[in-house]
């Protein structure tokens, strides 16, 4: 399969992403229309990988920055004080981990088999996430603030 899959499936991930952001993280979800000015470059971007195995091997990406993923931990475990940055690579986590299920699902079906997927996080600068992120990624806004998700298929 072709690395750039994105091209592929991004409608399946942009409509999964929004739905898990809607209905798991009780969001207001809009497309971003101009993905250039989106992200607040004095901000740190939190990163997260799915890594999966299976038929094919993949990863899954989710990028997003403190005001996002506190309006995570306040929508979903209802406390609205300011996460710290274990809690926002917690919430990352398990965001990624929501949508690569699910994406793999309506992607690929029930009967594909995949192994569950592996998940790294970090806290990367605006240069290093603007080098990483590229035409393979969706850019969403949940309650006003940007998200990206990528989905790309390991050459096989």
């Amino acid at each position: 399969m072709d690395s750039n899959s994105l091209a592929a499936y991004g409608e399946t991930l942009e409509e999964v992403t929004a739905r898990v952001l809607e209905q798991w993280a009780m969001m207001m979800v809009d497309p971003a229309e101009d993905v250039t000015p989106i992200f607040d470059s004095t901000l740190d971007f939190y990163w997260s990988e799915a890594t999966f195995t299976g038929v094919f091997d993949g990863t899954l990406i989710v990028v997003s920055q403190s005001p996002f993923l506190d309006m995570v931990l306040d929508n979903v475990l209802g406390d609205d004080e300011t996460g710290i940055d274990s809690q926002r690579m917690d919430a990352l986590k398990e965001l990624a981990n929501v949508i690569s299920g699910n994406f793999l699902t309506a992607a690929f079906g029930q009967e594909t088999v995949f192994d569950l997927p592996l998940f790294s996080t970090s806290k990367v600068n605006s240069n290093t996430a603007q080098q990483q992120l590229g035409i393979n990624t969706k850019y969403l806004f949940g309650d006003d603030e940007p998200v990206a998700v990528s989905f790309k298929i390991d050459a096989v």
